[in-house]
């Protein structure tokens, strides 16, 4: 017997809510009313399913269910379409009345949720496309809804409604994903042309020597040419391809390290930066490790890099995380330090050795006398905690001079170095040696 409806949320399942949708389009088209689609998602969901359990993300489904129903009429369709998205079908709606709607349940997802006598937090993203300037049939509203909530998401939208520029955007979203899982998924997925790393020099303030290297991702399209990390790493995340591609990218790393060992290059390590949904998740800090093994590299000649953004996902996860690769013998950085609303004394227990000052906080440094504060403070409050402190984005000697003098211990940047190959990084090491 088929089923109509949702099993935790008591809601229209995507069997019932295709039928609605289908329906409703008739009848304006009939009546030659508008249609308003909605797509919504809710944003950290996927983190409290994770880390307190399914039942407790069974709760929250059931309670934003009970919020969406609370806000709508009759006439209109609410469906929980898959994992924690929804969609709302509101008859005779144009821009202005699914604006409003749009408005009320962003402000009632974000009232605290309370499950088990804990309190949590979660965002909403939405996506919205009208009947019939953004499509006329079931299938094309679909897809332009779920582009603008895609659009919303990952453009810090609260609401977004659909456009032709966003439809254009999907086109290439969906293409760069195609090629991505193609890369990552072909048997010679070792030996790509389009991916590489690019590795770049960090030092020490004081006399200018080589701390280390941050490994840095590189896609050469062989069409669309050279994509932006920060294009693909949000999409590789979306699309659960961050692993695959975290993994590629360890590998590489673990074999230029080895390769680089055997040369006598005095690399120090490499840094390699790791994403929040990979530092939630519980095996991470063993797989890791496993597989800098597995490829021969060792510990030491590893180092990590996280966001301080993406440590305040589930802190005591990625507190437990970091404390486990410590006890590994790998060297944590927290970038970004001083853009992210983050908790002192947590950063203060974290056993990390260095806090990565943003590049953004270096931008018109030497004529900017309220950024020369800020960084002043941030390394004197990294000092405090007992962690040195990196400066990236350093392009000048004035920048460098300031940051002597205000008593940053390390450097990063366009003066030292640009990403470069590994041939360009060993003739680089072999010069300052000489």
């Amino acid at each position: 017997m088929l089923s109509y409806y949702d099993d935790i949320t008591g809601l229209a399942n995507h069997r019932l809510f295709t039928d609605r949708l289908k329906q409703m389009l008739r009848l304006s088209r009939r009546q030659d009313k508008s249609l308003a689609l909605l797509f919504m998602d809710l944003d950290g969901f996927k983190l409290i399913n994770e880390n307190y359990g399914h039942s407790t993300g069974d709760a929250v489904l059931k309670e934003a269910a009970s919020r969406l129903e609370a806000l709508t009429r009759d006439s209109d369709t609410i469906a929980r379409i898959g994992g924690n998205e929804f969609a709302l079908i509101l008859l005779n709606s144009g821009k202005h009345a699914a604006k409003v709607v749009a408005k009320k349940i962003l402000t009632r997802i974000l009232n605290p949720f309370v499950i088990n006598n804990q309190q949590m937090s979660i965002g909403s993203s939405i996506g919205i496309a009208l009947y019939p300037q953004d499509g006329g049939d079931t299938e094309t509203l679909i897809q332009q809804a779920d582009n603008a909530m895609y659009f919303a998401k990952h453009n810090n939208k609260a609401f977004t409604f659909c456009t032709p520029e966003l439809d254009e955007k999907s086109k290439r979203r969906l293409e760069l994903e195609q090629a991505l899982r193609k890369i990552l998924t072909e048997e010679n997925a070792e030996n790509t042309q389009e991916l590489r790393i690019a590795y770049q020099s960090k030092h020490y303030i004081q006399d200018n020597s080589i701390q280390g290297y941050e490994a840095l991702i590189r896609w050469q399209h062989p069409e669309l040419g050279m994509i932006s990390p920060l294009e693909f790493i949000p999409l590789a995340e979306k699309t659960g391809l961050i692993l695959e591609l975290s993994q590629w990218i360890t590998r590489q790393v673990c074999s230029q390290a080895i390769a680089w060992a055997e040369e006598c290059v005095d690399f120090k390590n490499i840094t390699i930066n790791i994403s929040a949904v990979e530092l939630i998740n519980y095996e991470f800090t063993k797989n890791f490790i496993n597989q800098i093994e597995a490829n021969g590299a060792p510990l030491e000649s590893i180092a990590i890099e996280i966001t301080e953004s993406a440590l305040m996902k589930i802190p005591e996860v990625s507190k437990k995380a970091i404390q486990e690769l410590t006890e590994a013998g790998l060297n944590i950085y927290i970038d970004g330090f001083g853009i992210s609303q983050s908790s002192l004394p947590y950063l203060k227990n974290l056993p990390v050795n260095y806090l990565k000052i943003d590049a953004s906080l270096l931008l018109n440094l030497i004529t900017n006398h309220e950024n020369q504060a800020l960084v002043q403070a941030l390394i004197n409050m990294a000092h405090a905690l007992n962690k040195e402190v990196i400066a990236v984005g350093v392009e000048s000697k004035e920048q460098l001079q300031f940051l002597q003098d205000a008593g940053c211990d390390i450097a990063q940047g366009y003066y030292f170095s640009k990403p470069s190959s590994p041939e360009q990084v060993q003739l680089y090491i072999s010069q300052i040696f000489n």
